[in-house]
């Protein structure tokens, strides 16, 4: 990705905030490595810069969707995280919507359930992915879960 494509995107909203020159160098590679689907590879990088990237919400979150991703692919699933994404910002937001989607449950708003529900099947969201996004983005964590058990 060149740089004006990468500024515009930031501009744009649709890409990191980055908050060091190190994440800001280390986008556009992990950004190629996610369109060749080598998330090993990433989980390398971003494990190198550990110190670095916790100053970037993003790339501290993709650190934490990789092993979501391994979790999902050890344990056969057709479905993973990134399988609907194809880059790094739409499996961000991909998550971030799952978020709001628990924190609708949580606050018990109308019609939650059913548009969490909605979502779920929408994008192959996986339990694994549900129970991760519950204990990133939500306070009463098992108030969620069992509303999510009940159906309601």
């Amino acid at each position: 990705m060149k740089n004006d494509e990468r500024e515009k995107m930031q501009k744009d909203g649709l890409f990191y905030t980055n908050a060091c020159k190190k994440c800001t160098d280390l986008t556009p590679e992990i950004e190629t490595l996610f369109q060749q689907k080598e998330y090993d590879q990433i989980k390398a990088i971003l494990e190198e810069n550990r110190d670095e990237i916790t100053l970037d919400n993003d790339l501290s979150l993709l650190y934490y969707l990789v092993d979501l991703y391994n979790t999902e692919r050890s344990n056969h699933l057709q479905f993973t995280i990134f399988s609907e994404s194809k880059s790094i910002p739409e499996v961000i937001n991909l998550f971030n919507l799952l978020k709001f989607m628990l924190r609708r449950i949580e606050f018990d708003l109308p019609d939650a359930f059913k548009q969490f529900y909605m979502f779920v099947i929408k994008n192959h969201i996986s339990a694994f992915a549900i129970q991760m996004s519950v204990q990133f983005g939500c306070v009463n964590k098992e108030l969620v879960f069992n509303r999510i058990k009940e159906g309601e």
